[in-house]
């Protein structure tokens, strides 16, 4: 869909002074015949895919990648003496507001109650 959409707002600027309600209409009315047109002239090329398409890979194995990762480098245990990035603060309590956060939680607890039961 996102290059479809990608497609018809090349074709509207290629309308230039000539785009008007009307002629956007019409353009996006042909942009079905032509990924038809499109797609038989690659068929007739033995082109199989696309430039500018991007490729779906499989998300599991990229989040199976990550946590491995992740992982290995042991991220979530705490360990003395490591630093963090720069632009992490080292603590991010120092700021926080216990009263307010209770209040905040205890809001949202109630305000949930009735979907948990």
């Amino acid at each position: 869909m996102e290059q479809l959409n990608k497609q018809l707002e090349t074709l509207w600027r290629g309308l230039g002074a000539n785009l008007t309600e009307k002629s956007a209409q019409r353009v996006a009315s042909s942009l079905e015949s032509l990924e038809l047109v499109i797609g038989s002239v690659d068929n007739d090329c033995n082109c199989t895919h696309h430039v500018g398409y991007q490729a779906k890979g499989n998300p599991e194995e990229a989040v199976q990648q990550l946590v491995k990762d992740l992982m290995e480098k042991d991220v979530f245990n705490y360990k003395s003496g490591r630093e963090g990035h720069p632009s992490f603060p080292s603590s991010l309590l120092h700021k926080l507001n216990f009263r307010d956060f209770h209040a905040w939680v205890t809001g949202l607890l109630k305000e949930w109650e009735s979907i948990y039961r």
